[in-house]
């Protein structure tokens, strides 16, 4: 135990962290907020879902006034 605390101490160790951001940004892009919508086009979750044609069907708008209206109703 004693020889880890002289070699570190010495800077005898190489630092794994010392690149570590620069690292991520090789593998990945600067993080933005958007990383859900990038993964989704991506593997074009939304392009090819079979239902996708459906779900543009409904008017989103209506269907939330009606949840709304039955949820504030006595």
């Amino acid at each position: 135990m004693n020889n880890l605390l002289e070699r570190y101490f010495a800077s005898e160790f190489e630092c794994k962290t010392e690149n570590s951001y620069e690292f991520f940004l090789e593998k990945y892009d600067e993080s933005n907020g958007k990383e859900i919508e990038r993964l989704a086009h991506v593997r074009q979750w939304m392009v090819n879902h079979p239902y996708h044609d459906l779900f543009r069907s409904f008017d989103v708008g209506k269907i939330k006034q009606e949840v709304k209206d039955q949820f504030q109703s006595p």
